[in-house]
């Protein structure tokens, strides 16, 4: 992955990835891309993390999806400060996704660059390069040695050991990643007989040919970065894949001690021993070789302590981190989105308002606001006080101050009053000999639905004449008010008009009394 640095497009509001809040693009290879991203908590927490997405194209690619979760089974199962941990692995509509640390520093080819750039004699530090040679070993040493629950070797092998794989922070410390490619005995994807992945300049003789390999392959890898960084030039890389394997399988591999004279020849030779190509005549394991540069430099050259490493890091590349640091704290300042400390969103832009209701893979955060001009504020029927359309106290456009007491609108504690003394007016009026006695206005029309809801009255000599309705003159005159009605029972003697009737309202005969 070879892609520089680069801040994405926050016009249209932070771009996610389930919970994380996606930054920049970091490096792109054809299989995945790493993506700087952060993620909130509360208090004020923040945590940088780096985001390796499957390509979305690849998602439905099973055997692609099955060597991207071999890497993030694998690399979290190592425990080990010069190994990368994966933190979690996840999956989205568009694929797969693994976050591992962020390590804030460089790989070891671009200190390389850099160094063969600006330095004076072009190239890292010899102790500073066999340093991170040292440590990068002891990292692989660890992947090698990783068993299953049962105590069983796994047979780890990398793959693809490389500059580009092997990253060192501003802490000094050098830790190997990308274990994409790298192949185990319990692997959910079986490598194809003759299939060939990795780099070719960086591979193992067995290994271009298409032939069984163990954990020698990476330490004949190993040693061509060893070789590399010591005398600053590349050591099979052609002008093209088939001269490279050309150079891997035949071409005699120079002497690095005639090539370099300032370097101890212990150190020389045993580059050229991790070089054979016979795999039997190399360092067993990666920690025997380790070993042996420790044992090849203690008495001429003193491997540097981790300050030193980072002293040579700060040197090389510091303008550049520290140029990436103020990039990305400008870009989190001034993008639309207003991002709170626990990473939700308080605007959301209207290309991503769909997927509020998203499943929970895609984990929007919901906004403070909707997108678009301010809602007005409505009042509650029950206190008065203002609701923003979200049913939260509006924090502005509401003419109060937050956190002050609304005080309630009386003219609202009159609807349920008047509400309450229309229904029992109405129920007055509806009791059997509660009309009024003379009719003071015009006839009203009977409710056409009165007579199949009130029966007529039952003949009763001890029953009084009926009070005159308004609804007289319609036929047909069952719809007049009844005195009593046909259950065989003596009728209840009429309550007296009250002193002062209000005028008909026509509902005096409702049916739903």
């Amino acid at each position: 992955m070879a892609k520089p640095f680069k801040l994405l497009d926050a016009s249209q509001g932070r771009p996610r990835l389930d919970r994380y809040e996606l930054v920049a693009e970091l490096a792109a290879g054809g299989m995945a891309t790493i993506f700087l991203a952060r993620i909130g908590g509360a208090g004020g927490f923040q945590r940088f993390v780096a985001i390796k997405r499957l390509h979305p194209h690849l998602a439905h690619e099973t055997e692609f999806v099955e060597m991207f979760l071999d890497e993030a089974r694998l690399a979290a199962s190592i425990h080990h400060p010069n190994v990368v941990p994966i933190l979690e692995v996840g999956e989205t509509p568009a694929g797969y996704y693994l976050v591992m640390e962020y390590i804030e520093g460089e790989t070891l080819a671009n200190l390389r660059n850099v160094a063969t750039d600006t330095r004076p004699g072009g190239q890292l530090p010899v102790a500073t390069a066999v340093r991170i040679i040292h440590e990068a070993l002891l990292g692989l040493h660890a992947a090698h040695e990783l068993v299953d629950e049962a105590g069983n070797p796994l047979n780890v092998v990398h793959r693809d050991v490389s500059p580009q794989n092997i990253l060192v922070g501003i802490d000094g410390t050098a830790r190997l990643t990308d274990f994409g490619v790298a192949r185990a005995a319990t692997r959910l994807s079986s490598t194809r007989s003759g299939e060939v992945k990795g780099k070719m300049a960086y591979m193992a003789p067995e290994q271009v040919r298409g032939a069984e390999i163990d954990r020698r392959a990476d330490i004949f890898a190993m040693g061509v970065v060893l070789w590399e960084v010591l005398a600053n030039r590349s050591l099979f890389l052609g002008p093209s894949e088939v001269a490279t394997m050309h150079r891997v399988l035949n071409e005699p591999v120079p002497d690095l001690y005639q090539l370099t004279p300032g370097i101890p020849r212990r150190l020389a030779e045993l580059v050229a021993r991790a070089l054979d190509r016979d795999p039997s005549r190399r360092f067993a394991t990666a920690l025997e070789m380790a070993e042996a540069i420790e044992a090849a430099t203690r008495s001429v050259m003193p491997l540097p302590q981790a300050r030193e490493v980072a002293s040579v890091v700060e040197t090389l590349v510091g303008d550049r981190l520290a140029g990436r640091k103020e990039a990305i704290g400008r870009w989190l300042a001034n993008s639309h989105s207003q991002a709170s400390a626990t990473g939700t969103w308080t605007a959301l832009p209207p290309s991503a308002a769909n997927q509020l209701l998203t499943p929970s893979s895609a984990r929007f955060a919901l906004p403070a606001q909707p997108p678009g001009p301010p809602l007005a504020p409505v009042s509650s029927l029950s206190t008065g006080s203002s609701l923003s359309p979200l049913l939260a106290t509006s924090p502005q456009g509401d003419g109060v101050e937050p956190g002050a007491t609304r005080p309630p609108n009386r003219a609202l504690f009159l609807i349920p009053a008047a509400l309450v003394l229309t229904s029992a007016l109405v129920w007055l009026l509806a009791r059997p000999g509660a009309a009024p006695a003379q009719a003071t206005s015009p006839p009203v029309a009977s409710v056409p639905s009165a007579p199949a809801v009130v029966p007529p009255p039952a003949p009763s000599a001890s029953t009084p004449e009926p009070a005159a309705s308004a609804s007289a003159p319609v036929e047909p005159p069952a719809a007049a008010t009844p005195t009593a009605r046909s259950t065989g029972k003596p009728s209840r003697p009429s309550r007296p008009a009250p002193p002062s009737t209000p005028p008909p309202t026509g509902l005096e005969i409702s049916p739903y009394r």
